[in-house]
Parts: structure tokens; sequence; C-alpha cells
């Protein structure tokens, strides 16, 4: 159960989770493009998503997960219960604000994107797209020539498709560099070479006095191949992504002169060039690939998002039908799912169970 807890979890960390699995759905449409059969749910500026997008993208965050937990034995009742324990359809919702307003920001910045990573990022999705069997199709009887499903197997996605794609992707690419550029750690940027001994090191710092330059001694004498082949650097890194030994000289030596520091891993000929506190991300990946990100991102991005939705809100930018509320909304679950007739004198005896909070146990 606690594995179903923390796929509920992480739909409940709106922007975290697009950092991990990238964000979804299509851009909202204005208001002279919405459906007029689909009532609005909220408007960013001009902007309008009405329910019918706000279902569709439940359907994509959720349904999978839905399908998972039914074959693993839970019952629709449960994970309706569990869902709302988790407050899953509010979420999906914040989120779905959440990336209108930061493609906004976007947009009034001017921020770019990387089309290689783009382009990259498409091809990646594309494949994964066309490994998936068609649902419709018999399994183990492949499609016959000519068919529909023959050709759509040999040449991908159509035109119209991979389009949407790009622009979903673009707008995942959009978001995240928002989300990189406000939030902001303690960072140092820094060089070292890794030895075994403390002779050695004495030996690499002699060179280094000498005026030997430090990316060859890098390849000459490192042991860390995360590095030697960068001229020992590691670029600019987060507080708490390195052993203690290495980040209290990297905070406080005196910066571009070398020291020795010894750690678990042997002795390190450090260079610090730089540091700055609350340093923001350079760009997307550096957040992704930074072990302090999640913490970061809690400390520096959210107080930000918190400040700029109220702002929105105060000037009118982001208008919300206060009549909709998430949970009228029914889950997703695969056609054919039975659900267990609502009882209005429903006894404890006929709820579903809940879960024992499991013990507490000392952090690793």
């Amino acid at each position: 159960m606690q594995k179903v807890l923390s796929r509920w979890a992480a739909l409940t960390a709106l922007v975290l989770a697009l950092l991990l699995a990238g964000c979804s759905g299509q851009a909202a449409q204005t208001a002279e493009e919405a459906e007029p059969a689909s009532p609005m749910i909220f408007r960013v500026g001009d902007a309008v998503v009405t329910q019918a997008d706000y279902e569709a993208r439940l359907e994509e965050a959720v349904g999978p997960i839905l399908v998972q937990l039914l074959a693993q034995g839970q019952t629709p009742e449960q994970i309706t219960e569990l869902a709302d324990q988790q407050n899953v359809r509010q979420s999906v919702l914040d989120e779905m604000i959440q990336q209108e307003l930061l493609l906004r920001v976007a947009r009034e910045e001017g921020i770019g994107v990387d089309t290689e990573a783009v382009d990259a990022e498409i091809e990646q999705r594309q494949q994964f797209l066309e490994s998936v069997p068609d649902s419709t199709t018999t399994e183990g009887a492949p499609a016959a020539e000519g068919t529909p499903d023959a050709e759509g197997a040999t040449s991908g996605l159509s035109e119209e498709e991979l389009a949407d794609l790009r622009e979903q992707v673009t707008n995942e690419q959009l978001v995240l560099q928002v989300v990189a550029n406000n939030t902001t750690a303690d960072m140092f940027n820094s060089k070292h070479i890794l030895v075994e001994d403390e002779a050695t090191a004495n030996e690499v710092l002699e060179r280094l006095e000498d005026g030997d330059d430090f990316a060859e001694l890098a390849a000459e004498y490192s042991q860390d191949p995360g590095s030697a082949e960068t001229g020992g650097s590691y670029g600019w890194v987060t507080r708490g992504s390195f052993v203690p030994e290495y980040e209290e000289a990297a905070f406080t030596t005196e910066l571009n002169e070398p020291v020795i520091v010894q750690s678990q891993f042997g002795y390190h000929v450090i260079v610090v060039e730089d540091r700055e506190e609350g340093r923001p991300y350079e760009d997307i990946e550096q957040l992704r690939n930074s072990s302090t990100s999640q913490q970061d991102f809690e400390t520096s991005f959210l107080p930000w998002y918190e400040e700029l939705r109220a702002q929105a809100e105060e000037e009118g930018l982001l208008e919300i039908d206060e009549e909709f509320d998430p949970a009228s909304v029914p889950l997703p679950f695969p056609e054919g799912t039975e659900l267990a007739p609502a009882s209005d004198d429903a006894t404890d005896g006929d709820a579903v169970p809940a879960e024992p909070e499991p013990e507490s146990t000392p952090e690793e």
C-alpha cells in the first residue's frame, strides 16, 4: 500500500512531478477557440481551460495508475477513497493552473527552448509510442498488409500527431525552464584531482604551484572518471551534492587557491573557482540531475509560485470558476469497471477498511 500512496503523492507534487516525468497536456485555448459545450473552469489571461480539458488531463495523469492498482487487486472503492485522501483530483487542477501561469511567464520573459533537446525528446517519445501495441489488434496476430494498422506501424505518427507532440514537448521545456530560473540553492564551482595517498596529492600540489596546467594534471593523475576528462571540473553544483569534507573546503577556502582535502574516497586537490548563495539553477538538466532539487524546489520555487498565483488572482489575470468541484468528476477507470452503488445507510462495517499506518522507522 505504501507504493500506492507514493504513486498518488507523486501526482500532488505538481511541478516536481513534471520534473521527473515531464508535464503533459496541450496549451489552453483562447476564449474564441474554447468548445462552447464545455464550461470554463479557469482562465489565465486569454487562455481558457474547460471541463473537457480537465477530464482529458485527469485521464492522462491517473488513468495508467488506476489500471495498475486494479491489476494489483485494489477495488475501485478502495482506489477512490485513497485518491480522495491524497486530494488527487484537486492536485490535477492545480497542476493545470500552474502550467498555464508558468507558460505565461515564459512568454513574457521571452524564454526560448533548446530545439535539439526538443527534437531528441520527440524522437524518444515517438519510438516509445510506436513500440506500444495497438490495443485494437488481436494479440499475436500481425496486421494484414495494406491495413491502417500495418501502415501505422511503419509510418509512425501522423503529421497532426507529431505537431501536437512538438507543442507538448515545447511547453514542457518552457515550464521547466521557468522552474529552473526560479529555484535557487547555495552553489559552488570547483575542480579537483582525486588521488589515493597524501604523497601523490602533495606532488600534484607542487606541480600546480610550479605553474602546471590543472586540466592536464587531472588527466594524468585523477582517479575520478566523472571529472578527469573535463579537466577535473563538475561545474556549478548545489550544497549537499558532495561529501562533507569536500563541501566544507568548497565554502571556506580562498577562491582559486589549491588545497588538499581527505575524504572516504582518498585525497582531493581542490580549487574552488566561485561560490554563490541563492544562485538560480542554470538549466533543466541541472535541475533534473541535482540530488538536492526537491529540497530546493520546496524552499525557493514554491514560495515564489504561491506569490505569483496570488498576484495573478488579485489582478484578475487568473479567474477560477468557484462552482467547479474536481471531486464531482469521476475517476477515469477503464471501461467496464464495475463500481459498487453508493449507500446512504452504510455502516462502519460496510466501509472499506483503512490501511494501517506503517510503524515509524529511523531515517537511513
